[in-house]
C-alpha cells in the first residue's frame, strides 16, 4: 500500500492523484479516530508531559539556585523537588498572590464533575459573555453547556495551591480542545475551543503555558495545525495569539455582500502549523 501511494504522489495522471488524496484522507481519518478512541488515561500517558501539569510563575528569585523551580535544562521540577517551597519565604516573593503553584488536570468532558462543569461555564460567562452578546452568535448558556460536553472534548483544568502536594477545590482556569478535522481542505487539527482564567491567575504566564501544552500535545498526536476562534472585539486576545505565531486561517470567513448591505464577520479563525514530534518515551 505504501509503495503504491509513493508512486501515486509522483505521478501526475488524474487517477493516481485521486488515489494519493484518498490515501492521505484515510490516514488523516485514522489518526483522528484512533486518538479520540483512547481513554483519557491512555491519552495522557502517550501525549502529555507530566512536568507540564504543574506550573510555578517565574519571579524575581527564579535564578536563585536555592529557590529555582526549574532544572538546568529548563524543565519543571518534580513534586519532591517542589516540596522545598513549603513554609519558605519564597511564597511571598515568588508570585503576585499567595497561591503560587498551579496544578493542571487532564479530563474528558464526560468525566467532568457537575461542579467542575459549572465552574468552567461560569468562567466562560465571566470572561466572554459581553463578547458573545455583542456578536452575531449571542449568548446562549444552554447551547454553550452542550458544546462543552461534546463527547470528544478534553479539558486542561487549572487549580491553584499553596503547596506542591495539595490540590485546590475550585477550577480557576481551563483550556478545552478537540482532535478533529478543520481548515480548507480539511486536515487533522487540535482545535482550542476555550481558554479562560480567573482574574487573579492572569499576567503570570499561565495562559501561555496552557497554549504551549496544547501545542505540544498537537505535535505528539501528529496533527497538522492548532486552530482557534477569536472574537474581533477581543483585541487583547488576538494580540496574544499573534505573538504565539497564529495567523488568519484560510477557512476564516470574509465579509459578505448582500443586495442591501455588507454583512461583517465578527470573529476570525486563526491557526498555527505544528511540526510532528515523537510521542512520550520514543525519543
Amino acid at each position: 500500500m505504501s509503495n503504491k501511494r509513493k508512486l501515486a504522489t509522483s505521478n501526475t495522471d488524474e487517477p493516481a492523484a485521486k488515489y494519493a488524496r484518498k490515501g492521505r484522507k484515510d490516514d488523516d481519518d485514522t489518526l483522528v479516530k484512533r486518538t479520540n478512541a483512547l481513554s483519557i488515561e491512555a491519552f495522557r500517558d502517550v501525549y502529555v508531559a507530566e512536568d507540564q501539569l504543574i506550573y510555578v510563575p517565574r519571579g524575581p528569585r527564579e535564578t536563585d539556585p536555592q529557590y529555582s523551580t526549574r532544572n538546568q535544562d529548563g524543565s519543571a521540577q518534580s513534586d519532591g523537588q517542589l516540596r522545598k517551597y513549603e513554609g519558605s519565604p519564597v511564597a511571598s516573593e515568588y508570585a503576585p498572590h499567595p497561591q503560587h503553584i498551579f496544578r493542571i488536570a487532564l479530563k474528558a468532558a464526560r468525566d467532568l464533575e457537575p461542579a467542575e462543569l459549572v465552574q468552567c461555564h461560569t468562567l466562560v460567562e465571566q470572561t466572554s459573555r459581553q463578547d458573545y452578546e455583542a456578536s452575531s452568535w449571542s449568548w446562549h448558556p444552554k447551547r454553550k453547556k452542550r458544546e462543552m460536553l461534546e463527547p470528544e472534548m478534553r479539558y486542561l483544568l487549572v487549580r491553584s495551591t499553596t503547596t506542591a502536594t495539595a490540590t485546590g477545590d475550585s477550577v480557576e482556569g481551563f483550556l478545552s480542545f478537540m482532535i478533529t478535522h478543520d481548515s480548507d481542505p480539511p486536515v487533522p487539527v487540535l482545535y482550542v475551543y476555550e481558554i479562560h482564567l480567573a482574574e487573579p491567575l492572569r499576567k503570570v504566564g499561565l495562559g501561555a503555558h496552557l497554549m504551549q501544552l496544547a501545542e505540544d500535545i498537537a505535535q505528539r498526536v501528529g496533527v497538522r495545525k492548532v486552530m482557534l476562534t477569536c472574537f474581533l472585539s477581543n483585541a487583547k486576545a488576538r494580540r496574544f495569539y499573534e505573538r504565539r505565531g497564529y495567523t488568519r486561517d484560510v477557512c476564516s470567513p470574509d465579509d459578505r455582500k448582500t443586495r442591501k448591505r455588507v454583512v461583517e464577520v465578527d470573529y476570525v479563525i486563526m491557526s498555527k502549523t505544528v511540526e510532528r514530534a515523537p510521542p512520550k518515551g520514543t525519543r
